[in-house]
């Protein structure tokens, strides 16, 4: 061993972009095997980057320097979203023959008992296990002789930029690119070869509808440029990003879609419900036809799963860009999918999504109500009246009940447009469909992705030149937020105070992000508004009314509880509609004297 020294923490001559892991790493749990470690399933993964990415590094791979084998594991690092520290270097007779990159995350945190800072300081080690560890062999190459590319932590391509080893590294002029570089082109020849391609599809640059006369929008002088410019910069940036063309028979552009590497990473744990935003076809801003894809993450924040740009709103328009949207995110269909009320996304969906459960947006439809009701007597109050029925009755005989009495009561029996809504109850009525997990899209359509840039920058005049950089700013922000609500910066607070003494609200704070885990304590804030009674029981079935007091009014509930199976089940679906535990179940729980949550509510 005397001839063989571990040495911590040896810079190389790339100091400026070399993170140090000051955190010790357990080295007996590096296996010498030159296979990779198996995959782990569980909610904090991220898909196997070997399974996407071109650029992967493989065990045999050569470099001539250390340097070059850390810029190219840096590359991988920095495209995949997460930061390198070289951890460990060994010497073997006088000469370094061995060093190991690994994740930045590696090790635990440091103990820091008796300690008391001004603010609280939250590790970053999980004690990751991705590395990259490379020897020198006779032939005086540097060779990949132990890898491990899976980490125990969500990854980030969109916030590479914040990691210590990338801040200095010019990604952007290394030779690494997509599809057009595989080929032996150069950035700016691919991007180059990009703008003729859509020059050649659609003109020579200046206005031009996009296939025929019945066409959305207009490419306006520079707006090829601008998309191919786009493209082929994403594409640059990351080899996972994906795009599509649609042309016509005459070679034509129709239709354009694409998503980047964080939406294609994230849908995998992600796509319970999935949201397709085409209020841009219809809009009268309409010079932008902009359709979006979103979700919601573990935080509760919209996620944005792919954009498209579509020439009009005909089934077979839908049918392609599902087919593209599908393509994208391997061939995994999302087991729901809320749209706006049409007869073409429905075909669409039918034919694509045979067997996902579709429902139409409640904003979208509520949106309407003034224009559907325009020119009617007591206007004001048949709106008032009608959202009161959508949202506040429970069962559906109620619903029945006092929509009938609506129609008679305003005369609205002439609306062919309340006729439809009513024969499609079934799919937008809340009371119908909340029985299904929705993910908390429970109300008002709104993409927090789309609104920033399209209600402030996006008019009638606008192209698309002026849209892509507002797109890229709001979805920058978008992931710039949901970067904040996973990590919380460099300091953030300690999670809020526990406000009760139930055992469950302890539970729930560690199983619970930040953001959920604040709407979980609203919940039980509400608990002093709630009173239940035993109204019957029936075996092991308890049934309970619960009385919510809600400023002036009083709305009633009842909450099953099964004593057997330890189970409660409130018929507002608060949990199943929002995936939160609603204050009606949880004053049962406590009145049944139950402190733990049942594990359906993880």
């Amino acid at each position: 061993m005397d001839d063989e020294k571990v040495q911590e923490q040896e810079h190389f001559s790339n100091d400026p972009i070399v993170v140090d892991a000051n955190e010790e790493i357990d080295e007996n749990d590096l296996s010498e095997s030159s296979e990779e470690v198996g995959f782990s399933e569980g909610p904090d993964r991220v898909p196997d980057p070997n399974t996407v990415n071109a650029l992967t590094p493989k065990v045999g791979m050569t470099f001539k320097t250390v340097d070059e084998a850390y810029q190219f594991y840096s590359y991988y690092a920095y495209r995949i979203g997460f930061g390198i520290a070289k951890t460990c270097s060994r010497r073997k007779d006088g000469v370094q023959h061995e060093y190991t990159f690994s994740c930045e995350k590696c090790g635990k945190p440091k103990d820091k008992k008796g300690l008391t800072p001004k603010r609280t300081r939250i590790s970053k080690k999980t004690g990751c296990q991705a590395k990259f560890r490379v020897r020198l062999n006779e032939d005086g190459l540097w060779h990949l002789a132990f890898l491990v590319l899976h980490h125990n932590h969500y990854c980030s391509p969109n916030e590479s930029h914040r990691y210590r080893s990338h801040k200095m590294t010019p990604f952007h002029a290394m030779p690494y690119d997509g599809q057009r570089l595989s080929e032996g082109y150069t950035p700016a020849e691919a991007a180059a070869l990009s703008v003729a391609q859509l020059d050649s599809l659609t003109g020579d640059g200046h206005a031009v509808d996009l296939a025929d006369g019945a066409c959305r929008f207009r490419l306006r002088e520079g707006d090829a440029q601008a998309i191919a410019e786009y493209l082929a910069r994403m594409q640059k940036e990351s080899p996972l990003f994906f795009h599509l063309m649609d042309l016509d028979g005459e070679g034509r552009l129709q239709n354009i879609f694409w998503a980047d590497t964080r939406s294609r990473m994230s849908y995998p744990y992600f796509n319970d419900v999935i949201l397709l935003d085409t209020s841009c076809l219809s809009s009268k801003n309409g010079s932008i036809p902009f359709a979006s894809f979103t979700g919601v993450n573990h935080h509760g924040s919209a996620v944005f799963f792919g954009g498209a740009l579509l020439c009009n709103d005909s089934p077979e328009t839908y049918a392609w860009l599902f087919q593209a949207w599908l393509a994208s995110m391997g061939g995994l269909p999302p087991r729901a999918i809320i749209t706006d009320k049409s007869k073409s996304i429905d075909s669409a969906v039918l034919g694509i999504f045979p067997n996902t459960l579709h429902r139409l947006c409640i904003g979208q439809i509520m949106k309407r109500i003034p224009e559907a009701l325009a020119g009617r007597s007591n206007q004001k109050a048949a709106k008032e009246r009608l959202h009161n029925i959508v949202f506040d009755s429970l069962k559906p005989d109620e619903f029945e009940e006092n929509w009938a009495a609506m129609i008679n009561e305003f005369k609205l029996g002439d609306s062919e447009w309340l006729l439809s809504l009513y024969k499609e109850r079934r799919r937008w009525v809340p009371t119908f469909v909340k029985d299904t997990f929705w993910a908390g899209m429970s109300g008002i359509q709104r993409s927090d992705i789309r609104a920033p840039y399209f209600d402030r920058f996006v008019t009638s005049k606008s192209s698309l030149k002026q849209f892509l950089p507002a797109f890229e700013a709001a979805l920058l922000a978008s992931y710039n937020k949901e970067f904040q609500e996973e990590h919380g910066g460099e300091f953030q607070a300690p999670p809020p105070p526990l406000i009760s003494r139930l055992s469950m609200e302890e539970d729930f704070s560690k199983a619970y992000t930040l953001n959920m885990f604040q709407r979980f304590q609203q919940e039980l804030q509400k608990c002093v508004d709630c009173t239940c009674i035993l109204i019957r029981k029936d075996g092991a079935i308890s049934t309970y009314q619960v009385k919510e007091r809600v400023k002036q009014r009083t709305y009633s509930y009842e909450v099953l509880f099964n004593e057997d199976q330890v189970e409660v089940q409130c018929l507002c679906r608060g949990f199943e509609f929002g995936g939160i535990l609603c204050s009606h179940a949880i004053v049962v729980l406590k009145e049944k004297d139950v402190q733990r949550a049942p594990p359906r509510f993880f």
